[in-house]
């Protein structure tokens, strides 16, 4: 048994002894040892952790595993190491070619809130607030099933499939829910355009290119759209900003001052208070913008049929 094998075995048996998962190894091909690469297969559902949808496609070096280990190494994992064979194995990836991290401190939601009664409205990006990575991450790998890399995958393989003269072109865009980044996103729209070219190789295609992506969204009045008061309730620590914050509004607005007792009266859990004041003093919404690329790379079978990127997987 080769050290390929040999591994692949060891994985198995730890799995049995751990879970109980019965030893199932597939079938070795005469040339398996000649792999010394695979492509990383998810299965494709709600199941597989955003970090191994993030490999799904991938080529990997079995001497050099991602940080996640190689696939079935995690407790649970379901994702498969197909062998890696030039012009046989099909594989489509995206990878980020704009730098995500950001140098400036995180905004929390009270942050958003800060802004628009103090900014005048003046827009910020992601990378401002610190959430580029964040959203650019939860768009690629866990909107919807899968993510949206693996949809546009599909996408493109289809175009390419199309194409008669070398080039492909397909535009995306809706709106997504980035709740769980922050709360003061909620619903927020990314759309772009992929551009590239593809070259029929056998009964493979061959495509590379790259894909400019845009996010937008406008935080408009927490109170109503953002229902606020939910995320106060939940976030109590936040409540003194929130104080800190109608103490500047107020001695900016040039509205009359606030009772004398005010905030003496005021209590974390009676945020109605906060509200009625808040609502009387007004604020500008704005914009929440940022744009990223990623480069893409992918070899298909011309046949549909035969593919595992194709139009309808993701209904």
């Amino acid at each position: 048994m080769n050290l390929h094998r040999s591994d692949l075995y060891r994985i198995h048996f730890d799995r049995y002894l751990r879970f109980g998962t019965p030893i199932v190894l597939p079938v070795e091909r005469k040339d398996e040892h000649a792999t010394d690469r695979y492509v990383w297969r998810s299965r494709h559902d709600e199941k597989v952790r955003p970090s191994h949808r993030a490999n799904d496609g991938h080529i990997f070096s079995w001497d050099h595993p991602p940080e996640t280990g190689h696939p079935g190494q995690e407790p649970n994992c379901r994702c498969e190491a197909i062998p890696y064979r030039p012009g046989e194995t099909e594989f489509a990836y995206h990878t980020f070619t704009t730098g995500l991290a950001s140098s400036h401190e995180r905004w929390e939601d009270s942050d958003f809130v800060w802004h628009f009664f103090t900014g005048g409205g003046r827009p910020v990006t992601l990378s401002e607030i610190g959430h580029l990575r964040d959203i650019a991450e939860v768009y690629a790998y866990e909107t919807g099933t899968e993510g949206a890399f693996r949809r546009l995958s599909d996408q493109i393989a289809e175009k390419a499939r199309n194409s008669s003269s070398g080039s492909v072109h397909v535009d995306f865009g809706r709106a997504y829910d980035f709740g769980d980044v922050a709360f003061s996103h909620g619903y927020s729209s990314v759309y772009g355009a992929f551009e590239g070219t593809v070259v029929q190789r056998g009964d493979m295609l061959s495509i590379e290119g790259e894909s400019e992506f845009h996010f937008r969204d406008v935080f408009t009045d927490p109170l109503d759209l953002r229902q606020f008061s939910a995320w106060l309730e939940a976030n109590p620590l936040s409540f003194w900003r929130l104080v800190d914050l109608i103490r500047v509004a107020y001695a900016v607005s040039g509205v009359a001052p606030l009772p004398p007792d005010f905030f003496e009266k005021v209590d974390v859990e009676d945020v109605s208070s906060i509200f009625r004041f808040i609502s009387e003093v007004g604020g500008t919404r704005y914009e929440i913008v940022e744009d990223w690329t990623a480069s893409f790379r992918a070899d298909v079978f011309r046949d549909p049929e035969s593919s595992a990127y194709k139009s309808g997987n993701h209904r």
